[in-house]
């Protein structure tokens, strides 16, 4: 719970500090358990489409330029100007819901190879952060990002709100809750360790510090 509610914090830290909102602050999380079921896999989580912090996150993330797969649109450039296009391969659907199996066998590997097969790399936006020369990456790293936050949300609640699922879980009792709870733990390495080298707490660390040194800001590849 304490790994959830750290991030949610700096989400809105994070979402907050790039853009002005009205209302002022949100009023919900933006996310909810819709579906309670015994079996992990079948537990759905609902996605508020006009409210709550998540949706600013995922906005956030979009106006700057990465493209996710939990954004309906992304931005791209185009003869120098920014333009937000229609994302098809949105992984939330028209229902605005999402099982956990749904989200566990997501790849955002794949995620990515399918928008570059599609999108010119001259379109992409990235921020003078990044490594001209490396191209990988910039599209999973996001969208992994916001998967653990989910998985986080989902395990958070688990602990809450039914101890004793979240403990057969933690045991492994069967395939599938071995499954969770080691995509639990990747989440929780994610957020809090320097893990595979990107962890989330040093990406934020170096934007803030790049916009304190009037170093930020959006530019196309040029590959």
């Amino acid at each position: 719970m304490l790994y959830h509610y750290s991030w949610h914090c700096f989400n809105s830290f994070f979402s907050y500090s790039f853009f002005k909102w009205s209302p002022v602050h949100s009023n919900s999380h933006g996310i909810r358990i819709s579906k309670w079921s015994d079996n992990i896999d079948e537990i759905e989580i609902q996605f508020y489409i006009h409210r709550g912090l998540f949706k600013r996150f995922i906005d956030t993330w979009t106006l700057l330029g990465k493209i996710t797969a939990f954004s309906p649109y992304f931005a791209t450039f185009d003869d120098d100007e920014i333009i937000f296009t229609k994302n098809d391969y949105c992984l939330i659907n028209d229902s605005h819901r999402l099982t956990v199996k749904q989200l566990l066998s997501f790849d955002s590997t794949k995620f990515e190879q399918l928008i570059r097969s599609e999108l010119p790399n001259n379109k992409i936006i990235r921020t003078r952060l990044e490594d001209p020369t490396r191209l990988r990456d910039q599209i999973s790293i996001p969208t992994n990002f916001i998967k653990y936050y989910l998985i986080l949300f989902i395990s958070s609640s688990l602990a809450r709100y039914r101890p004793v699922l979240w403990s057969a879980i933690l045991a492994g009792e069967t395939e599938e809750q071995s499954k969770f709870a080691l995509e639990y733990r990747n989440a929780v390495s994610q957020y809090a360790d320097d893990y595979r080298g990107f962890d989330l707490i040093s990406k934020g660390a170096n934007i803030f510090s790049s916009i304190y040194n009037k170093d930020f800001g959006l530019i196309p590849f040029r590959a």
